[in-house]
């Protein structure tokens, strides 16, 4: 079995993107259209002991490592292994944010129907305390309230000033 370098088929092919198999390769459309288009890369990683990682151009069913999916048919290379996993070739992913869904803002003004307000009654025939127009019974009024908080020189200044009116 001949080998090429991974190397050599970026060059060809293009920056290959991580894909993460989550569901069953059955169900994921993604990765059943680059197989069918020959775009898929299967990486063998071995987890014990010190040989390299290796590639197959394929999709490995039940193998444990990563599948790389180039941007360009990669079936030339069928049936040969990949060598020489340069994983500083793979296509960047700048942040972690990419694959977020963006935050909606929050609507300007919800249009909600208001609840039925309390509606009372207003009784014309009732009229409310005439204010105080005499200006000798706003202070005598001022200086009760003063003394009933207890500030007593209040009062007293408003009395003075009362007195003096007088």
């Amino acid at each position: 079995m001949s080998t090429v370098r991974f190397s050599e088929i970026v060059k060809i092919a293009g920056e290959p993107d991580v894909h993460l198999l989550l569901t069953d390769p059955a169900q994921d459309t993604r990765l059943k259209k680059a197989v069918s288009a020959h775009r898929v890369m299967t990486i063998h990683q071995t987890t014990v002991g010190t040989k390299r990682d290796y590639g197959t151009v394929g999709f490995v069913k039940g193998a444990t490592g990563q599948f790389l999916i180039f941007p360009k048919s990669i079936g030339a290379y069928e049936g040969r292994t990949v060598v020489g996993i340069k994983y500083d070739l793979l296509k960047h992913i700048p942040d972690a944010t990419v694959h977020q869904r963006p935050h909606r803002k929050p609507p300007s003004q919800v249009h909600r129907k208001k609840p039925d307000a309390i509606i009372i009654p207003f009784d014309h025939d009732a009229s409310p305390d005439p204010p105080a127009t005499n200006p000798i019974r706003t202070h005598l009024e001022r200086a009760v309230l003063a003394l009933e908080q207890g500030r007593q020189v209040a009062a007293h200044r408003i009395l003075t000033t009362v007195l003096r009116k007088i």
